[in-house]
């Protein structure tokens, strides 16, 4: 008897962490890249490690945006210190660009291990891009990310 909730309490651990490693709701492909309201935007310092790659993006206020996109570029190599996101992307075609939902979510888990820049921005000139290291492996967090876009000037 103890051997068969010992195999059902497994078979209910796998399918819980296998259920973890997929969004709920996959970011639908966008047509087209965010648009910033200036070249630069701004830079997380960081490299954040990511099992998905998945977050909200919201205004100065913390509402969220609806109209955000999240375009995604793949990174050959390993990331180096000096390296800014936004000179790495300046005049690339993103690999791939999502939409938010209308609550300014996203969730894309569908791309491989690797590193990628996460540029968000909007599909109007009105706010800065924001600009993400990411790399994206199978042993990452699973913490969303807050995204923070500041009005453009």
């Amino acid at each position: 008897m103890r051997i068969i909730v010992f195999i059902v309490s497994v078979s209910f651990l796998t399918i819980s962490v296998n259920a973890q490693l997929k969004c709920k709701k996959h970011s639908i492909e966008s047509s087209r890249a965010s648009i910033g309201a200036n070249i630069v935007g701004i830079e997380e310092e960081n490299v954040l490690t990511r099992r998905i790659i998945s977050g909200i993006v919201l205004d100065p206020t913390g509402t969220p945006i609806p109209i955000g996109v999240i375009d995604v570029y793949k990174i050959e190599g390993e990331f180096q210190t000096d390296d800014l996101a936004w000179k790495m992307t300046h005049g690339i075609e993103p690999w791939r660009s999502y939409k938010v939902d209308d609550k300014g979510r996203f969730c894309i888990s569908e791309i491989p291990d690797g590193n990628y820049i996460i540029r968000v921005g909007t599909n109007q000139f009105l706010f800065n891009h924001m600009h993400l290291k990411i790399k994206k492996l199978k042993s990452g967090s699973q913490k969303r990310v807050k995204v923070h876009l500041e009005l453009g000037t």
